[in-house]
């Protein structure tokens, strides 16, 4: 480690050996005016003394360090070093290419593939095991040739040389492990002592000190030209929301998901570890939607994290649990009052369904429903909606149906025990198949431990233009009645002939999607809603943080329903993933190597969207108001800190209320 005490930076380059090629031929012309208000330029921005040692270099008040890319990945997309130039640490980037002429490349190419081809005629001859990468690269050298023959393509030599600048040598570390992650795909080397040489090699001097190491790489056109952040595929529809920006161009990223036939479908999917912004990207979505263009939106919130935004808007916040006030009635289809189709058939198809799923709740081995009591619930229930009123051959009765007037989950209850008490003595048969539904109904009925959530009158308004189901206080064991009487609504309100004639757009936000993968009926309906949505101009949005969880089983074997959907997605937002999910992705995805590297070195809130064939780089950072921020944040400190505020203002509005003398 040495000092210099040089009075500025001139001093401190013309003290470094020459490390780079000298032209014997080069003649210098040099204005003295120039050159002394070049100086005097220099005077005014070099520090006053540097330190260099092993491991960096301290320029005034900074420490630097310098690294260069030793190998690239063997497939690229374009702009792929985007990122790199976008990124909002302080550093210097030289790239240095320097044309080879091709007569001396053609020549050295061909004697490298005859020495292959002889190496690989020997081989064959003493029958010794095939060496890939040798035929691999026999193969390459020899496709190389050909387009440089037909002048193709040209050969360069590459060398991208990187200082990163910090405060203090912590920090330094800290910023060079972070580029060396953002860059996994490539191999990056640190100059370990030469970091003067490489600071040089950094300035605006094209001086590459550099040279002489391994930071030179042979590279051809189409390698080199994908290294160049000039063009992006930017994704700005003429309608739709504003998403994010564009990680390389800076353009804004617009999406209208329903902007056919540019897009198959309007289905998305968002996927993402925790705490990279899945959330907070569907809500800001959602939240624009539903206020510029008027697009009803229901959401199901697995972790109570939409209460606000859907207070904010004015929506209606459905709890779904035992000892909440809002209640569902699973018999009631007045919600459907207004459409030419037969809701009494479509309801008595869902509650056999759902019994069957109550029966299930309490062993998964429990097998499905016969044939026989089939026949009995619908008996059953068709008696029960006549003596309400309801005929199911007669549409026009069932025009008058209100909440008020709907039979309840216990009165099916009473007519099964009516039923098996009036044959118990004379049908065996009839009193061993009904038996298994009023054992199996019980306690979700009457004085039950569930009958809370199932056994009340319908109390909420599913008409609104923002509904939010909140799912968070479900047990596992209740979780696929609560989301099959959910799904029930979905299927009755959203999928309708009316809607489908209508034309209006309709959002559908499904959280935790994962959850749901885990349960055949609420699996089959998402896969059903995936296919048919576009058909009713629906866009389904599924979110989730296990991709594994979403394509696989629990004994790890294909799940078709996932699977399935998500190749319904035409959209899809894919934000930072674990290191350990790149294959998944890139097979369920068709991503390159390197994309599906970037996405574990991103932070929250950037990742790739893919819209149908195009795709982009994308960041939603700093992309809301401080008013839509204060409603979709989900961020522990700011949400405290927003209930403060929120109890201080509710006592003020208590005090300013009270009586007054």
């Amino acid at each position: 480690m040495g000092f210099h005490p040089l009075k500025n930076l001139k001093d401190a380059i013309a003290a470094e050996p020459d490390e780079g090629p000298v032209l014997e031929d080069e003649e210098v012309h040099e204005d003295p005016l120039l050159e002394r208000g070049a100086m005097e330029v220099r005077r005014m921005v070099a520090p006053q003394s540097f330190v260099v040692n092993q491991y960096h270099l301290r320029v005034g008040g900074e420490f630097c360090r310098t690294l260069w890319i030793q190998t690239y990945p063997p497939t690229v997309q374009d702009n792929w070093l985007g990122p790199l130039f976008l990124w909002q640490e302080v550093m210097d980037v030289s790239m240095f290419i320097n044309p080879l002429e091709t007569d001396r490349v053609l020549r050295n190419l061909r004697q490298l593939v005859n020495r292959d081809e002889a190496q690989l005629t020997v081989f064959d001859e003493q029958d010794k095991d095939r060496d890939y990468a040798l035929e691999r690269r026999y193969a390459d050298n020899q496709k190389f040739i050909a387009a440089l023959e037909n002048d193709q393509t040209r050969a360069f030599q590459i060398s991208i040389i990187i200082t990163l600048r910090a405060r203090s040598e912590a920090q330094l570390d800290a910023i060079s492990e972070m580029l060396e992650r953002r860059l996994s795909m490539c191999h990056i080397s640190r100059a370990d002592l030469r970091h003067k040489s490489g600071f040089i090699s950094t300035l605006p001097l094209l001086d590459n000190r550099l040279s002489d190491m391994f930071a030179v790489t042979n590279m051809q056109t189409q390698g080199v030209q994908t290294m160049f952040p000039l063009t992006s595929s930017d994704i700005a529809h003429p309608t739709g929301v504003l998403l994010g920006v564009n990680m390389i161009t800076r353009s804004n990223v617009i999406v209208d998901r329903f902007l056919q036939p540019l897009i198959a479908n309007p289905t998305m999917a968002i996927l993402g570890v925790p705490g990279s912004g899945k959330s907070y990207a569907a809500k800001s979505e959602m939240l624009r939607w539903n206020v510029l263009h008027g697009v009803p939106v229901i959401a199901i919130d697995p972790q109570n994290e939409y209460d606000r935004l859907c207070e904010g808007l004015g929506g209606q916040f459905v709890d779904i649990s035992a000892d909440s006030r809002d209640k569902i009635n699973p018999l009631d289809f007045s919600h459907q009052v207004g459409s030419e189709t037969n809701a009494l058939q479509q309801k008595l198809t869902f509650m056999i369904g759902m019994v069957e799923v109550l029966l299930r709740a309490g062993s998964r081995e429990r097998p499905p429903l016969t044939d026989y009591q089939r026949a009995i619930l619908e008996r059953a229930l068709q008696a029960l909606y006549k003596r309400h009123g309801y005929e199911i051959r007669s549409i026009q009765s069932q025009q008058s149906a209100t909440p008020e007037n709907m039979p309840l989950l216990g009165d099916l209850y009473d007519s099964l025990v009516r039923l098996d008490r009036i044959s118990s003595t004379k049908d065996a048969a009839f009193h061993a198949q009904i038996t298994p539904l009023i054992v199996g109904m019980g306690p979700y009925v009457n004085s039950g431990a569930y009958s809370g959530m199932f056994d009340h009158p319908t109390t909420v308004d599913l008409s609104s233009h923002f509904i939010v189901f909140n799912i968070q206080k479900l047990e596992d064991s209740l979780l696929p009645m609560g989301m099959y009487l959910i799904l029930e609504f979905l299927r009755t309100a959203l999928f309708t002939l009316r809607q489908m004639h209508s034309g209006k757009r309709r959002l559908l936000y499904v959280d935790e999607a994962q959850r749901l993968m885990d349960f055949p009926e609420t699996s089959s309906f998402l896969d059903w809603v995936a296919r048919t949505a576009r058909k009713f101009n629906v866009g389904l949005t599924v979110i989730t943080q296990n991709i594994e969880g979403f394509l696989l089983d629990a004994n790890g074997q294909e799940n078709r329903a996932g699977r399935a959907i998500l190749a319904n997605c035409a959209t899809t937002l894919m934000l930072r993933q674990h290191a350990n999910s790149q294959e998944v992705l890139s097979k369920a995805f068709r991503l390159s190597p390197a994309e599906a590297q970037h996405l574990a070195t991103f932070g929250p809130g950037e990742g790739l969207l893919k819209v149908g064939d195009e795709r982009c780089w994308v960041t939603m950072t700093n992309m809301t108001s401080p008013l839509e921020h204060r409603m979709i944040t989900t961020n522990a400190s700011e949400v405290a800190k927003i209930h403060r505020e929120i109890e201080a203002a509710d006592q003020q509005r208590q005090i300013g209320s009270g009586p007054r003398r």
